[in-house]
């Protein structure tokens, strides 16, 4: 889970850089296509695709 929302996970990208999306504990260790729609600092903000 995100440390500042319980409506957002953090992840990694495949080049290991940290990435926020909305989600649900039900999405821990599973892996998703995502699209890239914000950047703040060094992390990214994404939509998961379908």
């Amino acid at each position: 889970m995100s440390k500042k929302s319980d409506t957002e996970m953090m992840g990694k990208t495949f080049l290991n850089h940290p990435i926020v999306t909305p989600g649900t504990n039900d999405d821990i260790g599973k892996k998703f296509s995502i699209t890239v729609t914000a950047v703040k600092g060094s992390t990214l903000y994404g939509e998961k695709i379908a």
